[in-house]
């Protein structure tokens, strides 16, 4: 495998859309018309599963060709085979409510992981947290942050990654709360 890792490209906005597009969500049905939108609205529950999911893909297009949604992708050759959203945590207007305690303005958040069940199991979603910490360091936040599960239960639970994978990359715990963690990396 010949892995790169990209910033999302404003001029092909499609791209990230159509990679959710070619999955199967055999596994987890609700997260097919999500397109990576959950976090950055901030609709009621309710009103998150009344969404219709071309909506959502609109809405992730549109917000690419804006720079609104910043993200990573994975490649091996031509095929994406990853994603990783990662931008300034105040774009999640969902999280707004766990963060509003803090003084995080400056840090970046990595919330949501895909890789494609071909490529699972050879740490490329390592390698694109270790290619984001670089991306947002060099742009000059002061760190970045995540929500990964303290234990996880549910294998689709570590799509926020694992907390050991964050601890290794030298996170700390800022609290625990209902089974989550709030992590955060300072440069």
């Amino acid at each position: 495998m010949n892995l790169e890792i990209r910033s999302l490209d404003k001029n092909n906005p499609e791209e990230l859309p159509n990679f959710f597009d070619s999955l199967d969500y055999s596994h987890a049905p609700h997260w097919s018309g999500c397109y990576c939108r959950f976090y950055h609205v901030d609709d009621s529950q309710i009103e998150w599963t009344q969404r219709d999911a071309q909506l959502n893909r609109k809405e992730t297009i549109e917000s690419i060709q804006k720079g609104e949604m910043n993200g990573f992708l994975a490649y091996d050759g031509d095929k994406v085979v990853g994603w990783l959203n990662a931008q300034n945590v105040k774009e999640f207007k969902r999280l707004e409510p766990v963060f509003s305690q803090y003084a995080f303005n400056d840090y970046a958040l990595s919330i949501c992981f895909v890789i494609h069940p071909d490529y699972r199991n050879q740490k490329i979603a390592t390698q694109m947290l270790d290619f984001a910490i670089q991306y947002y360091q060099s742009l000059g936040y002061k760190g970045m942050l995540a929500l990964p599960p303290k234990e996880v239960y549910d294998i689709q639970k570590t799509y926020r990654g694992t907390l050991n994978m964050y601890l290794k990359h030298r996170y700390e715990i800022v609290e625990e709360r209902d089974g989550t963690c709030l992590v955060k990396l300072d440069f």
